[in-house]
């Protein structure tokens, strides 16, 4: 491990076990009244109902393996790890999944994830609807275009640029609301900068077998 290092992988279904306890306690899926305040919160702060929380993936810089070097090689033109992370009302960690490297899709790392298998068995949100103009609307994740249009999880009409104003509102509104996760990740990346600064411009180094990528603790430290 690099010298001064303490980045471990945390996902959703692979957390080392020294760092179980902390992800458990920190970083979790909201239920009961939790749920119902980070929905509340939604609705309050940025008028948009039946929400519990915003997700999206993020790329975090990495110095890559020498091994399949060219799979953390993204479309922006660098090496990174990606985090895939769930965000409250209130710009907070609420699920994490870091594995997958920089190449690959957002949507495919969705749909390998712990999160997607409890959405679409039903078991991630408590089956509570509410009735807006006539349909009744489940509790939701929100997201970005990269993502599929889901029962649990919303995302924006697509800009073809024949959008109706009611449709460019409801966008709006949904890009608003995403706010929350562009703050979150905002936060975390000016961590790692610092933390690569602080070690000789030094990424954190990448593993093909991801047993040094990011800690929960990290996660805490920044948006907890």
């Amino acid at each position: 491990m690099t010298s001064g290092l303490n980045i471990f992988v945390c996902d959703d279904t692979h957390i080392m076990p020294n760092k179980a306890t902390v992800h458990r306690q920190f970083i979790n899926l909201p239920k009961g009244e939790k749920l119902q305040a980070i929905v509340e919160g939604f609705k309050d702060r940025w008028g948009f109902p039946q929400c519990a929380g915003a997700i999206d993936g993020s790329h975090i810089p990495i110095t890559p393996p020498f091994e399949d070097a060219k799979d953390y090689f993204n479309r922006k033109g660098s090496y990174s790890i990606i985090l895939q992370a769930v965000i409250d009302h209130n710009s907070l960690f609420t699920n994490i999944n870091v594995r997958w490297p920089g190449s690959v899709h957002d949507a495919r790392v969705l749909r390998n994830s712990t999160l997607f298998h409890l959405a679409e068995n039903g078991d991630l949100f408590a089956a509570d609807t509410q009735e807006i103009e006539c349909v009744n609307v489940p509790i939701m994740l929100l997201g970005d275009p990269a993502y599929p249009l889901l029962s649990w999880l919303m995302k924006g009409f697509p800009d073809t640029g024949n959008l109706s104003r009611e449709h460019r509102r409801f966008s709006y509104r949904l890009s608003r609301a995403r706010m929350t996760v562009e703050c979150a990740f905002g936060q975390l990346k000016g961590e790692v900068e610092m933390f690569a600064e602080e070690n000789g411009n030094r990424y954190i180094t990448g593993s093909n077998h991801y047993e040094q990528l990011l800690c929960p603790t990290q996660l805490v430290c920044i948006a907890h």
